[in-house]
């Protein structure tokens, strides 16, 4: 692995089941930005080689590179979503044109079912959501939906009694 190989597309080093380099995955998908993924083996611990501290100094996951970028990398998931969102319209942007009573109209729709999950992690990685008042207030809405309320992660069997 060098540091830094050159890409056409935004890289973001990740390994697969990395709940924090899952939420990037999800904020560059849903804002359909194409990148390329370099897988980083957590369990050989190819985070913790020299080559990829120098992409990480941490060596944790997830490291996000812009393209062709030779600067240092952002490693917080919630600071690169922050990112993503200050350098590419973000969904509040799109809400604009399409929220009715939820996120698309008067319906529940998919793009519910992805946003109240990422809305609570925003809150749970203390984000100050009242720069989202779109997405705040749709999600205050599906809050209130039984369904929502049952899927939950505090209403789940395996949440510590501490989290309910």
């Amino acid at each position: 692995m060098t540091p830094h190989p050159p890409s056409s597309q935004p890289i973001l080093y990740s390994f697969y089941r990395s709940s924090c380099a899952w939420r990037v995955r999800l904020g560059l998908h849903l804002k359909n930005i194409p990148f390329e993924t370099r897988p980083i083996n957590l369990l050989t611990e190819e985070n913790k080689t020299a080559e990829y501290k120098t992409i990480h100094p941490f060596g944790a996951v997830p490291a996000f590179l812009e393209a062709n970028s030779q600067g240092p990398a952002l490693v917080e998931s919630v600071a690169i979503l922050e990112y993503l969102d200050e350098t590419r319209p973000a969904l509040e942007k799109l809400l604009e044109r399409t929220a009715g009573k939820y996120s698309y109209g008067d319906s529940i729709t998919m793009a519910d079912l992805l946003l109240v999950p990422q809305f609570y992690n925003g809150v749970r990685f203390e984000v100050d959501m009242s720069a989202y008042p779109i997405m705040s207030r749709i999600n205050n809405e599906l809050e209130t939906v039984p369904a929502f309320q049952a899927a939950h992660p505090t209403k789940q069997p395996d949440c510590p009694p501490e989290l309910r």
